[in-house]
């Protein structure tokens, strides 16, 4: 039988096995991967040329570096005084749940990571409100979603390391804003049926109460912002810079190291 029939079956049944036995599909394929490539006369470096180690160091670069906005109490701060800054206006409590999370997504973490802590916040604060909180959370996940295809995003870093090498390039741009437009799209069609525009409820996050930014914060938030201007604007190498941003950070002494790297999915990345 073609070796490459095999493969297609062998991954068939990595996929079943993983899904089963509830194992990470990274660490199985890989194993596998070596099996295969060996039966097929492939040297070891061929094989391990499989593996974009370019990919998995951006992805690794910008999970560590947001995972350190986080647990610095950066992007929380921030969510809440964006929140703070619509005062009595609640009804637009749920575009801006949408906007928020789309905006954090876009910039880095991605759909999984602003998606846990923007639905967080969202149910936080729709109980506090006294607002449905289902839906509160599903605009901020739909907005996780919508900001995902970013360049600077991981999806949108992954979908272009996996079709350069194929010969497609140039639509991340489109990719980004039909992603962006649909989530709002589908956002829309929620708050209407949700009735979002009924909103009536005190905002318990009031702009005076809220502390204002650490040091240790201020300068997370400065690094976040030379990063995105300079690979948007440079077209520097985002993984690479991101790394740079977070040594400097440490540096710094603004966040809690050992606490970042517990922080990066590494399952997901191996995945």
């Amino acid at each position: 039988m073609n070796l490459a029939i095999i493969s297609l079956i062998v991954l068939v049944m990595v996929v079943a096995i993983g899904f089963i036995k509830k194992v990470n599909l990274g660490f199985l394929s890989l194993g596998v991967a070596f099996i295969l490539g060996t039966i097929g006369d492939m040297s070891a470096k061929e094989i391990s040329n499989g593996f974009s180690s370019s990919m998995f160091v951006t992805l690794v670069g910008v999970t560590f570096l947001f995972g350190m906005a986080s647990n610095n109490g950066t992007l929380e701060l921030f969510s809440k005084k964006i929140v703070a800054l619509v005062g009595k206006k609640t009804v637009l409590i749920p575009i801006l749940m949408f906007v928020l999370s789309a905006f954090i997504s876009a910039i880095g973490p991605g759909h999984i990571a602003a998606g846990i802590l923007m639905t967080t916040f969202a149910m936080y604060l729709a109980f506090e409100m006294k607002i449905n909180p289902i839906a509160t959370a599903l605009y901020a996940k739909l907005g996780a979603n919508a900001g995902c295809a970013s360049p600077l995003s991981l999806t949108g870093v992954l979908a272009k390391s996996l079709s350069d090498p194929l010969g497609y390039s140039g639509f991340g741009l489109h990719l980004f804003l039909s992603t962006l437009i649909s989530g709002f799209i589908f956002t829309l069609i929620l708050y209407v049926a949700f009735k979002g525009y009924k909103v009536k409820a005190d905002n318990p996050l009031k702009l005076s109460e809220i502390p204002k930014f650490n040091r240790e914060q201020r300068y997370t938030i400065i690094g976040i912002i030379v990063m995105v201007v300079c690979c948007i604007g440079f077209k520097l190498d985002t993984g690479l810079f991101a790394f740079v941003v977070a040594a400097v950070l440490i540096l710094l002494g603004c966040a809690d190291e050992k606490k970042a790297i517990k922080s990066i999915p590494w399952g997901t990345l191996v995945f």
